[in-house]
């Protein structure tokens, strides 16, 4: 055979495994639009993750999908684990596949990595419609976002040191930053696997961020929620969230001693306004406590930023009943589930609980405190307790 005819052989025998190739099943296919994607804004790289509770969760989502409960939804996580690179991953049909990693040039609380992950997210996996839920520690309306913490050798910091929503390396995020990132993102609910996010400061923060935010006024047992059980209802054609916080109570409810410890609320932020409306009546008339006002504490330290809102709300309004209806009617309509254990961790005792905490400020020079007066609530509401 020629030298030409074997070139033209040649040439020939790689077009037709070209054309092949471009005909098999190996062929990237067309991103499709799922009915919904949930997104799990995992951060542990904190005690947490130390702790390997990332890791459990991740399990619980997995055996999740090998029982078919997505409902043609898609379950894509954002994983920053303890001591390694994030990456972003999807969790189908008993597997973890890695769409996209990441370095760490961005910590997971900082703006950019955030809207980088919920942006990677919409374009590798669109949906109808999107949830959240954000995984981490918490610490409620603490505005001291990115402030260096004290973290041991091995991982764990002082719990007393305050943060607003998670915590990477020892740095955090404050509400105030996360509710400007989520404003535009359109996610139908927000689920907030941390400690102390049912916080009026917080949902009113938050209320144009979602119709829907599932959270705890007290602090979440470190296990957080029961995925395989609570990811069902919220792949439902309608999200289920009342099922999910109910399932969620029940989980922790059933158990023993100091393990029998969780609240939990649904929050629906469409009301929110005639809530804060209906506060901001109340603090205009400039009411002060009871002498013997005891307030529901929701943690046991020394210095408590989170206090019961209906409590207080009634304990202010004692001579104003007709005011105080009209309140309580609001949260009604803004606390749509709540659910609390009689105790947490054995040791406070839960008398009062309406779904919500507050704080509460002794005098406007409080108000510089963890700086509450960066927060919405403050310059529209608690701020006119004095003037």
């Amino acid at each position: 055979m020629s030298h030409i005819k074997i070139l033209i052989s040649f040439l020939i025998t790689i077009l037709i495994a070209a054309f092949l190739y471009s005909c098999s099943d190996d062929e990237p296919q067309p991103i499709t639009e799922a009915k919904r994607t949930i997104l799990v804004y995992m951060i542990a790289g904190n005690s947490l993750g130390a702790s390997n509770y990332d890791i459990e969760d991740i399990n619980e989502m997995v055996a999740a999908s090998e029982n078919n409960t997505f409902n043609g939804g898609r379950l894509i996580i954002y994983h920053a684990p303890f001591g390694k690179n994030p990456s972003l991953k999807e969790i189908k049909d008993g597997k973890i596949i890695t769409l996209r990693e990441y370095d760490q040039s961005s910590l997971s609380v900082e703006r950019q990595r955030m809207q980088k992950v919920i942006d990677d997210t919409k374009n590798l996996a669109p949906a109808k419609d999107y949830g959240l839920i954000l995984w981490s520690h918490g610490n409620g309306w603490l505005q001291n976002g990115l402030a260096t913490k004290n973290i041991s050798r091995n991982g764990f910091s002082s719990p007393s040191t305050p943060l607003a929503f998670g915590e990477d390396q020892g740095k955090t995020m404050n509400i105030t930053t996360l509710a400007d990132i989520l404003n535009d993102e359109n996610f139908i609910f927000i689920y907030f696997d941390c400690c102390y996010m049912s916080t009026i400061e917080v949902v009113y923060q938050m209320r144009n961020t979602t119709p829907y935010i599932i959270a705890s006024a007290p602090e979440t047992p470190a296990e957080g929620m029961p995925y395989e059980q609570n990811i069902p209802y919220l792949f439902a054609d309608a999200p289920m969230l009342k099922e999910a916080c109910a399932t969620t109570f029940d989980y922790y409810n059933c158990k023993n001693g100091m393990l029998r410890s969780c609240a939990i609320s649904l929050i629906d932020t469409r009301h929110i306004n005639e809530l804060a409306q209906a506060t901001l009546s109340i603090y205009e008339s400039h009411p002060t406590l009871p002498d013997d006002f005891s307030p529901q504490k929701y943690t046991l330290d020394s210095n408590c930023y989170y206090f019961d809102f209906g409590q207080y709300i009634e304990a202010l309004s004692y001579s104003q009943p007709n005011l105080f209806k009209i309140w309580e009617e609001a949260l009604n309509k803004v606390v749509i589930y709540k659910a609390a254990t009689p105790y947490m961790w054995n040791q406070l005792r839960l008398e009062h609980h309406c779904g919500l905490s507050t704080y509460i400020l002794k005098s406007e020079e409080y108000s510089a405190i963890k700086n509450y007066n960066q927060l919405q609530w403050w310059a529209d509401i608690a701020s006119k307790l004095w003037y």
